[in-house]
Protein backbone atom coordinates (compact mmCIF):
# COMPACT_ATOMS: atom_id res chain seq x y z
CA UNK A 1 0.00 0.00 0.00
CA UNK A 2 1.17 3.39 -1.34
CA UNK A 3 2.24 5.75 1.87
CA UNK A 4 0.66 9.01 0.94
CA UNK A 5 1.99 10.78 3.67
CA UNK A 6 5.46 11.12 1.72
CA UNK A 7 3.92 13.13 -0.96
CA UNK A 8 2.26 16.36 -1.26
CA UNK A 9 1.03 18.90 -3.58
CA UNK A 10 2.94 21.81 -4.95
CA UNK A 11 2.15 24.90 -6.87
CA UNK A 12 4.61 24.46 -10.02
CA UNK A 13 7.20 26.82 -10.31
CA UNK A 14 8.18 28.03 -14.34
CA UNK A 15 10.55 25.50 -15.04
CA UNK A 16 7.93 23.10 -13.62
CA UNK A 17 4.99 24.39 -15.60
CA UNK A 18 7.31 23.54 -18.99
CA UNK A 19 8.41 20.55 -18.22
CA UNK A 20 4.46 19.20 -17.33
CA UNK A 21 3.91 20.49 -20.69
CA UNK A 22 6.23 18.74 -22.05
CA UNK A 23 4.87 15.73 -20.75
CA UNK A 24 1.59 16.02 -22.83
CA UNK A 25 3.31 17.63 -25.64
CA UNK A 26 3.50 14.63 -28.00
CA UNK A 27 -0.25 12.30 -26.85
CA UNK A 28 -2.31 15.54 -26.85
CA UNK A 29 -0.36 18.01 -28.77
CA UNK A 30 1.27 15.87 -32.06
CA UNK A 31 -0.63 12.96 -32.21
CA UNK A 32 -4.29 14.01 -31.15
CA UNK A 33 -4.70 17.39 -32.92
CA UNK A 34 -1.46 17.51 -35.65
CA UNK A 35 0.33 20.44 -33.51
CA UNK A 36 4.19 21.15 -33.80
CA UNK A 37 5.91 21.67 -30.84
CA UNK A 38 6.43 25.40 -31.27
CA UNK A 39 2.60 25.77 -31.51
CA UNK A 40 1.62 23.58 -29.01
CA UNK A 41 4.19 25.85 -25.98
CA UNK A 42 3.06 29.29 -28.11
CA UNK A 43 -0.86 28.49 -27.35
CA UNK A 44 0.23 27.96 -23.88
CA UNK A 45 2.04 31.03 -24.07
CA UNK A 46 -0.18 33.20 -25.03
CA UNK A 47 -2.74 32.37 -22.97
CA UNK A 48 -0.59 32.57 -19.75
CA UNK A 49 -0.46 36.18 -20.15
CA UNK A 50 -3.98 37.37 -21.06
CA UNK A 51 -6.57 38.79 -18.43
CA UNK A 52 -7.89 35.50 -17.44
CA UNK A 53 -4.32 34.50 -16.07
CA UNK A 54 -3.87 37.15 -14.13
CA UNK A 55 -4.44 36.94 -9.98
CA UNK A 56 -3.67 33.06 -10.07
CA UNK A 57 -6.56 32.98 -12.85
CA UNK A 58 -4.29 29.65 -14.31
CA UNK A 59 -2.05 28.04 -11.51
CA UNK A 60 -0.45 24.76 -12.39
CA UNK A 61 -0.12 22.02 -9.15
CA UNK A 62 1.81 18.80 -9.00
CA UNK A 63 2.36 15.68 -6.58
CA UNK A 64 5.50 15.64 -5.33
CA UNK A 65 7.54 13.89 -2.56
CA UNK A 66 7.61 15.72 0.54
CA UNK A 67 11.26 16.00 0.38
CA UNK A 68 11.69 17.35 -3.53
CA UNK A 69 9.01 19.90 -3.93
CA UNK A 70 11.18 21.41 -6.37
CA UNK A 71 11.56 18.43 -8.29
CA UNK A 72 11.08 18.25 -12.36
CA UNK A 73 10.64 14.61 -11.95
CA UNK A 74 6.96 15.37 -11.33
CA UNK A 75 4.53 12.42 -10.38
CA UNK A 76 0.92 13.98 -11.88
CA UNK A 77 0.22 17.35 -12.52
CA UNK A 78 -2.85 19.29 -13.14
CA UNK A 79 -4.09 22.98 -13.92
CA UNK A 80 -6.63 25.27 -11.95
CA UNK A 81 -8.58 27.99 -14.14
CA UNK A 82 -10.44 30.03 -11.63
CA UNK A 83 -13.50 31.55 -12.97
CA UNK A 84 -16.32 34.34 -11.49
CA UNK A 85 -19.45 32.22 -11.40
CA UNK A 86 -22.79 32.32 -10.22
CA UNK A 87 -24.64 30.48 -7.19
CA UNK A 88 -28.58 31.35 -6.63
CA UNK A 89 -30.36 28.73 -3.49
CA UNK A 90 -33.83 28.29 -3.31
CA UNK A 91 -35.80 31.64 -2.07
CA UNK A 92 -33.42 33.91 -3.24
CA UNK A 93 -33.91 36.58 -5.70
CA UNK A 94 -31.08 37.04 -7.30
CA UNK A 95 -27.91 35.03 -7.47
CA UNK A 96 -24.39 35.66 -5.69
CA UNK A 97 -21.29 36.16 -6.94
CA UNK A 98 -18.59 33.35 -6.22
CA UNK A 99 -15.52 31.69 -7.18
CA UNK A 100 -15.66 28.17 -8.75
CA UNK A 101 -12.45 26.58 -10.60
CA UNK A 102 -12.11 24.35 -13.77
CA UNK A 103 -10.08 21.55 -13.87
CA UNK A 104 -7.90 20.62 -17.03
CA UNK A 105 -4.70 19.02 -18.37
CA UNK A 106 -4.41 16.28 -16.31
CA UNK A 107 -1.66 14.16 -16.34
CA UNK A 108 0.48 11.50 -15.40
CA UNK A 109 3.85 10.61 -17.25
CA UNK A 110 3.77 6.89 -18.31
CA UNK A 111 6.78 6.10 -16.25
CA UNK A 112 4.85 7.10 -13.27
CA UNK A 113 1.11 5.68 -13.70
CA UNK A 114 -0.68 2.95 -12.82
CA UNK A 115 0.49 3.93 -8.66
CA UNK A 116 -2.53 6.32 -8.40
CA UNK A 117 -0.95 9.95 -8.30
CA UNK A 118 -3.35 11.29 -10.70
CA UNK A 119 -6.19 10.39 -8.45
CA UNK A 120 -4.41 11.65 -5.46
CA UNK A 121 -3.39 14.83 -6.60
CA UNK A 122 -6.73 15.55 -7.27
CA UNK A 123 -8.02 14.27 -3.94
CA UNK A 124 -5.27 17.00 -2.37
CA UNK A 125 -6.60 19.26 -4.82
CA UNK A 126 -9.74 19.73 -2.84
CA UNK A 127 -8.53 20.80 0.23
CA UNK A 128 -6.53 23.60 -1.66
CA UNK A 129 -9.23 24.79 -3.49
CA UNK A 130 -12.77 24.24 -0.88
CA UNK A 131 -13.27 26.00 2.01
CA UNK A 132 -12.23 23.72 4.43
CA UNK A 133 -15.49 23.76 6.65
CA UNK A 134 -17.33 22.36 3.45
CA UNK A 135 -14.75 18.96 3.59
CA UNK A 136 -14.54 15.74 5.36
CA UNK A 137 -11.55 15.99 7.93
CA UNK A 138 -7.92 15.81 6.20
CA UNK A 139 -6.81 12.25 6.69
CA UNK A 140 -3.74 12.01 9.00
CA UNK A 141 -2.66 8.71 6.50
CA UNK A 142 -2.02 11.42 4.03
CA UNK A 143 0.25 13.35 6.01
CA UNK A 144 0.44 17.26 6.76
CA UNK A 145 -2.16 19.09 5.00
CA UNK A 146 -1.89 21.42 2.11
CA UNK A 147 -2.37 25.15 3.19
CA UNK A 148 -2.05 27.94 0.35
CA UNK A 149 -3.11 31.95 0.62
CA UNK A 150 -5.47 32.67 -1.59
CA UNK A 151 -6.97 30.04 -2.27
CA UNK A 152 -10.02 27.66 -0.38
CA UNK A 153 -12.41 29.67 -1.63
CA UNK A 154 -14.70 27.82 -4.28
CA UNK A 155 -17.93 27.60 -4.89
CA UNK A 156 -17.56 24.39 -6.59
CA UNK A 157 -15.47 23.31 -8.94
CA UNK A 158 -16.01 21.33 -12.35
CA UNK A 159 -13.80 19.83 -15.25
CA UNK A 160 -14.42 17.33 -18.92
CA UNK A 161 -13.65 13.83 -18.49
CA UNK A 162 -11.88 11.99 -21.37
CA UNK A 163 -11.55 8.76 -19.28
CA UNK A 164 -15.22 8.03 -18.57
CA UNK A 165 -17.54 9.18 -15.97
CA UNK A 166 -15.98 6.89 -13.13
CA UNK A 167 -12.24 8.03 -12.26
CA UNK A 168 -12.68 11.77 -11.44
CA UNK A 169 -16.03 10.82 -9.28
CA UNK A 170 -13.31 8.09 -7.36
CA UNK A 171 -10.94 11.35 -6.59
CA UNK A 172 -12.60 11.70 -2.95
CA UNK A 173 -12.42 14.36 -1.00
CA UNK A 174 -11.49 12.58 2.27
CA UNK A 175 -11.22 8.52 2.74
CA UNK A 176 -13.29 6.24 4.39
CA UNK A 177 -16.87 6.43 5.60
CA UNK A 178 -17.47 10.19 5.60
CA UNK A 179 -15.29 10.64 2.33
CA UNK A 180 -17.55 12.15 -0.51
CA UNK A 181 -17.51 11.73 -4.08
CA UNK A 182 -14.54 13.91 -6.35
CA UNK A 183 -16.38 14.72 -9.08
CA UNK A 184 -20.05 13.91 -9.50
CA UNK A 185 -20.95 13.33 -13.50
CA UNK A 186 -23.58 15.25 -15.36
CA UNK A 187 -25.46 13.00 -17.69
CA UNK A 188 -25.00 15.44 -21.36
CA UNK A 189 -26.17 14.57 -24.84
CA UNK A 190 -24.37 16.72 -27.87
CA UNK A 191 -26.89 18.03 -30.56
CA UNK A 192 -24.97 16.87 -34.07
CA UNK A 193 -26.51 18.13 -37.28
CA UNK A 194 -25.05 17.28 -40.33
CA UNK A 195 -25.49 19.75 -43.01
CA UNK A 196 -26.01 17.84 -45.89
CA UNK A 197 -28.90 16.73 -44.18
CA UNK A 198 -30.42 19.53 -43.54
CA UNK A 199 -33.85 20.81 -45.34
CA UNK A 200 -32.51 22.22 -48.25
CA UNK A 201 -35.04 26.09 -47.63
CA UNK A 202 -32.53 26.10 -44.58
CA UNK A 203 -29.88 25.90 -46.48
CA UNK A 204 -30.55 28.62 -48.92
CA UNK A 205 -31.02 31.62 -45.91
CA UNK A 206 -27.16 31.96 -46.56
CA UNK A 207 -27.78 33.76 -49.54
CA UNK A 208 -30.87 35.90 -48.50
CA UNK A 209 -30.62 39.15 -47.03
CA UNK A 210 -28.51 39.75 -44.09
CA UNK A 211 -28.90 43.35 -43.54
CA UNK A 212 -27.80 44.25 -40.14
CA UNK A 213 -25.77 40.71 -39.81
CA UNK A 214 -22.59 41.53 -37.54
CA UNK A 215 -19.65 39.09 -37.66
CA UNK A 216 -18.35 39.06 -34.50
CA UNK A 217 -13.91 38.77 -34.40
CA UNK A 218 -12.08 37.55 -31.61
CA UNK A 219 -12.13 41.16 -30.29
CA UNK A 220 -15.46 42.07 -31.03
CA UNK A 221 -16.45 39.18 -28.70
CA UNK A 222 -15.27 41.34 -25.54
CA UNK A 223 -18.20 44.09 -25.89
CA UNK A 224 -20.59 40.62 -25.81
CA UNK A 225 -19.50 39.73 -22.45
CA UNK A 226 -21.31 42.20 -20.26
CA UNK A 227 -25.09 41.98 -21.46
CA UNK A 228 -24.05 38.37 -21.32
CA UNK A 229 -23.92 38.82 -17.94
CA UNK A 230 -26.77 40.65 -17.57
CA UNK A 231 -29.21 38.20 -18.81
CA UNK A 232 -27.56 35.50 -16.86
CA UNK A 233 -28.51 37.20 -13.50
CA UNK A 234 -31.74 37.84 -15.11
CA UNK A 235 -32.66 34.38 -15.83
CA UNK A 236 -31.40 33.17 -12.33
CA UNK A 237 -33.22 35.82 -11.08
CA UNK A 238 -36.55 34.44 -11.96
CA UNK A 239 -35.82 30.83 -11.03
CA UNK A 240 -38.37 29.68 -8.58
CA UNK A 241 -37.58 26.07 -8.31
CA UNK A 242 -36.34 23.95 -4.69
CA UNK A 243 -33.08 23.62 -6.71
CA UNK A 244 -29.50 25.27 -6.41
CA UNK A 245 -28.66 26.97 -9.65
CA UNK A 246 -24.86 27.62 -10.26
CA UNK A 247 -23.24 29.29 -13.58
CA UNK A 248 -19.99 30.17 -14.50
CA UNK A 249 -20.26 33.72 -15.58
CA UNK A 250 -18.55 34.74 -18.96
CA UNK A 251 -16.48 37.80 -17.39
CA UNK A 252 -12.76 37.66 -17.87
CA UNK A 253 -12.45 37.16 -21.30
CA UNK A 254 -14.65 34.17 -21.40
CA UNK A 255 -16.23 34.91 -24.81
CA UNK A 256 -12.83 35.69 -26.32
CA UNK A 257 -10.67 33.07 -24.56
CA UNK A 258 -12.28 30.22 -26.84
CA UNK A 259 -11.92 32.33 -29.75
CA UNK A 260 -7.88 33.27 -29.13
CA UNK A 261 -7.13 29.85 -28.43
CA UNK A 262 -8.89 28.28 -31.63
CA UNK A 263 -6.72 30.98 -33.63
CA UNK A 264 -3.54 29.74 -32.14
CA UNK A 265 -4.77 25.80 -32.82
CA UNK A 266 -3.83 24.00 -36.31
CA UNK A 267 -7.02 24.31 -37.53
CA UNK A 268 -6.75 28.81 -37.07
CA UNK A 269 -3.18 28.60 -38.23
CA UNK A 270 -4.48 26.75 -40.98
CA UNK A 271 -7.17 29.74 -41.94
CA UNK A 272 -5.00 33.10 -40.98
CA UNK A 273 -6.86 35.24 -43.89
CA UNK A 274 -9.21 36.40 -44.16
CA UNK A 275 -9.67 36.65 -39.98
CA UNK A 276 -12.03 33.94 -38.68
CA UNK A 277 -15.44 35.13 -37.07
CA UNK A 278 -16.08 33.56 -34.00
CA UNK A 279 -19.99 34.41 -33.53
CA UNK A 280 -22.67 36.11 -35.37
CA UNK A 281 -24.83 39.07 -34.09
CA UNK A 282 -28.63 39.99 -35.66
CA UNK A 283 -30.48 42.78 -36.12
CA UNK A 284 -32.38 44.07 -32.34
CA UNK A 285 -35.51 41.80 -31.60
CA UNK A 286 -38.27 44.88 -32.01
CA UNK A 287 -40.20 43.61 -29.23
CA UNK A 288 -36.71 43.83 -26.70
CA UNK A 289 -34.40 46.04 -28.76
CA UNK A 290 -31.68 43.57 -27.73
CA UNK A 291 -29.40 41.53 -30.73
CA UNK A 292 -29.38 38.10 -30.57
CA UNK A 293 -26.62 36.47 -31.59
CA UNK A 294 -24.19 33.34 -30.74
CA UNK A 295 -20.79 32.88 -29.69
CA UNK A 296 -19.04 29.63 -31.77
CA UNK A 297 -15.39 28.36 -32.01
CA UNK A 298 -13.98 25.31 -34.41
CA UNK A 299 -12.30 21.72 -33.73
CA UNK A 300 -8.57 22.40 -33.08
CA UNK A 301 -6.87 19.68 -35.65
CA UNK A 302 -6.97 20.95 -39.32
CA UNK A 303 -7.38 17.82 -40.37
CA UNK A 304 -10.46 16.98 -38.63
CA UNK A 305 -13.98 17.36 -40.39
CA UNK A 306 -14.87 20.77 -39.94
CA UNK A 307 -17.74 21.87 -37.18
CA UNK A 308 -18.82 24.82 -35.85
CA UNK A 309 -18.89 24.62 -32.23
CA UNK A 310 -21.53 26.40 -30.36
CA UNK A 311 -20.26 28.31 -26.81
CA UNK A 312 -23.08 30.39 -25.96
CA UNK A 313 -26.73 30.98 -27.47
CA UNK A 314 -28.70 34.46 -26.78
CA UNK A 315 -32.50 33.69 -27.78
CA UNK A 316 -34.24 34.05 -29.73
CA UNK A 317 -31.89 32.94 -32.21
CA UNK A 318 -32.95 31.37 -35.97
CA UNK A 319 -32.19 28.12 -36.77
CA UNK A 320 -31.93 29.58 -40.77
CA UNK A 321 -28.93 31.93 -39.07
CA UNK A 322 -27.16 28.93 -37.62
CA UNK A 323 -26.99 27.42 -41.02
CA UNK A 324 -26.13 30.12 -42.54
CA UNK A 325 -22.90 30.91 -40.39
CA UNK A 326 -21.81 26.76 -40.76
CA UNK A 327 -21.98 27.49 -44.40
CA UNK A 328 -19.75 30.68 -44.07
CA UNK A 329 -17.24 29.45 -42.13
CA UNK A 330 -17.08 25.75 -44.18
CA UNK A 331 -18.66 24.13 -41.72
CA UNK A 332 -20.13 20.68 -42.97
CA UNK A 333 -21.24 20.00 -38.98
CA UNK A 334 -23.00 22.23 -36.37
CA UNK A 335 -22.72 20.79 -32.62
CA UNK A 336 -24.12 22.11 -29.29
CA UNK A 337 -24.32 20.65 -25.71
CA UNK A 338 -27.43 20.23 -24.46
CA UNK A 339 -30.97 21.08 -24.79
CA UNK A 340 -30.67 25.06 -24.72
CA UNK A 341 -30.31 25.36 -28.54
CA UNK A 342 -33.98 24.75 -29.07
CA UNK A 343 -33.15 23.36 -32.12
CA UNK A 344 -34.17 19.85 -31.88
CA UNK A 345 -36.59 19.68 -34.79
CA UNK A 346 -34.31 20.47 -37.75
CA UNK A 347 -32.65 17.20 -37.06
CA UNK A 348 -31.02 17.00 -35.05
CA UNK A 349 -28.81 13.68 -33.88
CA UNK A 350 -28.19 12.88 -29.82
CA UNK A 351 -25.53 11.44 -29.40
CA UNK A 352 -23.79 11.22 -25.77
CA UNK A 353 -20.60 13.74 -25.49
CA UNK A 354 -17.47 12.76 -25.72
CA UNK A 355 -16.18 14.63 -22.46
CA UNK A 356 -17.99 13.62 -19.68
CA UNK A 357 -18.97 17.39 -17.19
CA UNK A 358 -17.86 16.13 -13.78
CA UNK A 359 -19.21 18.76 -10.81
CA UNK A 360 -17.98 19.27 -7.24
CA UNK A 361 -20.39 21.66 -5.17
CA UNK A 362 -18.66 22.38 -1.31
CA UNK A 363 -21.04 22.98 1.31
CA UNK A 364 -23.76 21.50 -1.02
CA UNK A 365 -24.84 18.55 -2.53
CA UNK A 366 -24.63 17.61 -6.14
CA UNK A 367 -27.91 16.01 -6.37
CA UNK A 368 -29.90 19.03 -5.46
CA UNK A 369 -28.20 21.98 -7.86
CA UNK A 370 -28.01 22.38 -11.95
CA UNK A 371 -25.14 23.47 -13.78
CA UNK A 372 -26.45 26.43 -16.42
CA UNK A 373 -24.74 27.20 -19.56
CA UNK A 374 -22.29 24.78 -19.29
CA UNK A 375 -21.24 25.14 -22.64
CA UNK A 376 -19.03 28.01 -21.21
Amino acid sequence: MMDWSKYTITRCNDEQTLRSRSFHLEKWGVRSHGYTPEQYYRKFEVMDEEEWAVNDGIVHWALVPRSETSTLDLLSHVETWRRKSLIKRPGQTAPEEVVSYGIAYVYTPEKHQGHGYGRHLLQLLHYILAPLPTLPSFPTTWGDQPSLEGFNDAAFSFLFSGVGDKFYASCRRGEGDDSLVGWVPIPLTNRHWDLSKVAQEAQETHEADQTGWKWLTVEDLTAVEEEAIEDMKLELGKDTSDRIQLAISPEQGCFRQHALRNTLTPSGIANPSPPRHYGLSLPPDPHTNKRPYIIYTFPESATETQALRICYISHPFPWSAVVAAAKKENCTLIRCWGPRAGWDDHGAELKPSGGVPGLAVYGHNEEECDWRWLEL
